[in-house]
């Protein structure tokens, strides 16, 4: 028995979107042709039409009609021929990027050198009459007395805004996002080893932020059509810890 030997109903569709075809196809025939012809196509396998053309099948349905006669509904998608190639010569059927910004909150220490930083936190922990002066312990007398000195530059102006109640910046951060739909699922074992590591976006996607991008998304989905997406995201900050996020970053001890 080949396909050819089940009837083909009229009405069958073809949809167009998102840079792929969606073929809608129905057959009527004895159940157990149609029941062996269904069972060479289960759903997320490649099927060949048109001699030479390929598509994914993302429906395969049996209804008996009759006592010895079935309908098969059957849905597949195929390229439409506008594909474009990815990085890894894999050929894609659409890609997009987006990008969202997020607020992150960075404490005033931040801006300091490890002795400033060192100043303000001995201020932060002197007595409440020295503090209102931005005087921090520097050490101690013969008799054991504490020695104060006055806190100057960058150090004395982070004591004040942290006087007034202000310990914190808030910064707008971009987390980029590229969304790549495929036919089907690809191991794309260079990207995925990228994940937890500091990288660059693909093409120097939003360049424009002077931020250090860490890749944090490797995610696939498929969806009713059979097809594929791969969902791959990137966050900037200021800069990244070389141990912790680098190519050579430390490994956990077991």
């Amino acid at each position: 028995m080949a396909m050819s030997d089940l009837i083909k109903q009229v009405g069958n569709t073809v949809d167009y979107m998102d840079g792929y075809e969606r073929h809608f196809e129905t057959y009527i025939g004895d159940y157990s042709d149609i029941s062996a012809e269904a069972k060479l196509h289960p759903v997320g396998s490649s099927y060949t039409y048109a001699s030479q053309l390929s598509g994914l099948v993302s429906v395969s349905k049996i209804e008996r009609i009759e006592a010895e006669k079935a309908k098969w509904s059957f849905e597949y998608s195929t390229e439409s021929g506008d594909d474009d190639t990815d990085e890894d010569g894999q050929k894609f059927l659409k890609r997009t990027w987006s990008m969202q910004m997020s607020q992150i909150e960075y404490p005033l220490y931040k801006y300091l050198s490890a002795d400033e930083a060192g100043q303000v936190a001995s201020w932060e922990n002197s007595p409440n009459d020295q503090k209102k002066e931005f005087k921090y312990t520097s050490g101690y007398d013969t008799d054991g007395k504490a020695t104060y000195t006055t806190l100057t530059g960058k150090a004395k102006q982070v004591a004040e805004k942290i006087f007034k109640g202000i310990e914190s910046v808030s910064k707008s951060l971009p987390t980029a996002t590229r969304t790549t739909t495929y036919r089907q699922y690809h191991s794309f074992s260079t990207r995925a080893g990228k994940l937890n590591k500091i990288d660059v976006t693909p093409d120097n996607q939003f360049s424009e932020f002077d931020v250090e991008w860490l890749k944090v998304g490797y995610d696939w989905n498929q969806d009713q059509t059979g097809t594929w997406t791969l969902t791959e995201t990137w966050t900037g900050a200021p800069s990244w810890d070389k141990n912790l996020y680098g190519n050579n970053q430390w490994k956990f001890v077991d």
